[in-house]
């Protein structure tokens, strides 16, 4: 409270002499704390009551100052730090604070409010005592990270953080997490566009956005032999540290970041083709050359050949095959089935004398599946 005076006179005119008389006016201001401040009963929190005060002139409300209130700590027995908006404007000389905090809390606080009255007088006043308890809440890690590179189509598993208070979340809890990495690889950071500081919502905090700019694994090593063998250390994980005004630090388990593989040529459909060539020839043998089996643009992945064998006479004991050439190189014995077999037998039919044998009528089956890609390379 100030006070004020303007002293004023006049002169009186008599027929003997002139009086001068004068009058002293004072004016009384001062901040009245019309709503006190009450404390938390959970760290992280604002207080439960916020304060609301007053200017007054000669105990009238002062409702043509336009100027700010100014709240501070003046009682503060933990060296505490009060957060939140402590400067706030006067609207018809009302100032009504919404989010003072005060942090890590403790007991037996009180809040000073300083201002400017009408007359460019200071003002203050100071709140009540009250309590910020809550030192008991504290940061737990809910959902541990696996984070990723920027553009991995394989999503990472964010880091969630939540207050707790006696094993309970802290549902209105709500203060700003930070968090920064705690073990790092050399030359990696978060991405310019990652979101490093969320604030809680119901004792959550959910970091959705944070991504890496550098992978590495526990395969990956970034110190020579000798180094290792002198002790030195160096990291190939990465952790992390979430940090609130407040609560004390955590920090993650360690996680790797896999690197992101990216195909220069991607890979063909699979396409099975089946080609068939016809080998006719006298009982001495037959051969042909196989071409034009792969359409243009596409590419060979894997080759087999079946050869079937239209019967004559292949049914005793002298009737065989004798050979098989495939590439240049003959097919060992066991890659093929040389006969004979029982019921092959068109006895006279030589040299395509049996159309009905040499189209299929009666076939063996001499090779099957055979692997090309050694001939073929």
């Amino acid at each position: 409270m100030s006070f004020s005076c303007m002293l004023l006179g006049r002169f009186l005119h008599t027929s003997m002499a002139f009086v001068l008389w004068t009058q002293t006016v004072c004016a009384m201001s001062g901040i009245e704390i019309s709503v006190q401040p009450i404390g938390n009963s959970v760290k992280g929190r604002a207080l439960e009551q916020q304060p609301e005060v007053q200017l007054t002139v000669n105990d009238i409300p002062d409702i043509f100052n336009d100027g700010y209130v100014i709240a501070s700590l003046r009682s503060n027995p933990t060296g505490s730090t009060l957060l939140g908006s402590t400067r706030v404007a006067l609207v018809m000389g009302v100032a009504k604070f919404t989010d003072l905090q005060v942090l890590p809390g403790g007991n037996n606080f009180s809040l000073m409010f300083s201002a400017q009255s009408s007359d460019r007088s200071q003002v203050s006043a100071t709140s009540d005592y009250f309590s910020c308890d809550g030192q008991e809440a504290f940061m737990d890690i809910l959902q541990q990270p696996m984070l990723t590179l920027r553009n991995d189509p394989l999503m990472g598993v964010v880091p969630v953080v939540q207050i707790l208070r006696n094993g309970q979340r802290v549902a209105n809890a709500n203060p700003l997490i930070s968090v920064a990495l705690e073990l790092n690889v050399p030359n990696a950071d978060f991405t310019a566009d990652s979101v490093t500081t969320v604030q809680a919502v119901g004792g959550l905090a959910n970091f959705t956005a944070i991504w890496l700019t550098k992978a590495a694994t526990i395969r990956e090593s970034f110190l020579p032999a000798w180094q290792e063998s002198y002790g030195f250390v160096d990291s190939v994980t990465f952790s992390l540290r979430f940090s609130c005004p407040g609560y004390s630090d955590v920090i993650s388990r360690n996680f790797e970041v896999n690197p992101i593989v990216r195909l220069a040529t991607q890979p063909y459909s699979d396409t099975i083709i089946v080609k068939r060539f016809v080998c006719a020839g006298p009982a001495s043998g037959c051969a042909i050359n196989i071409s034009d089996y792969l359409p243009p643009g596409d590419k060979l992945q894997t080759a087999t050949l079946d050869i079937d064998v239209a019967c004559t006479d292949l049914d005793q004991p002298a009737e065989y095959i004798s050979s098989i050439t495939v590439a240049g190189s003959a097919l060992p014995a066991g890659a093929y089935d040389p006969g004979p077999w029982p019921a092959c037998a068109y006895a006279g039919c030589r040299d395509g004398e049996c159309p009905a044998a040499a189209s299929g009528g009666n076939v063996r089956r001499a090779v099957a599946q055979l692997d090309l890609r050694p001939q073929i390379g």
